[in-house]
């Protein structure tokens, strides 16, 4: 997780601010308000800045809602997605397998957005 990441490198100085640098790169983007600078040590902040960013890009974390449906019997797993009108496979359905050539194809779109927002920085 990309809190632990930066909690090591604030307990690893010599790392250098390279994951914090990233986040404060990703919030300018997003034209957020009050932005930590990098340099920053202070864990809580970086806590609440990843969840922010989180938030952000993956407004829908529903995924996190699973356990809530899969740790009950049966039936009342059922009438728990029937009332939130969650589909059956929802929680377990597997992403397809990609070919070697559409993964190098996400790849390279990940790689151009990533160096957008760190030359946007």
């Amino acid at each position: 997780m990309l809190d632990n990441r930066i909690t090591y490198e604030i307990d690893e100085p010599e790392l250098g601010p390279g994951w914090r640098e990233l986040l404060v790169a990703a919030k300018k983007e997003m034209e957020a308000e009050d932005i930590p600078d990098a340099s920053c040590e202070d864990y809580d902040e970086w806590y609440i800045e990843v969840d922010e960013l989180a938030n952000a890009i993956l407004w829908d974390r529903d995924y996190e809602d699973g356990d809530i449906y899969m740790d009950h019997p049966p039936e009342k797993t059922k009438w728990l997605k029937y009332m939130a009108m969650i589909p059956d496979d929802y929680y377990t359905a597997i992403a397809d397998d990609l070919t070697n050539k559409e993964a190098q194809v996400k790849i390279k779109e990940l790689r151009t957005l990533c160096n957008s927002v760190i030359k946007a920085s």
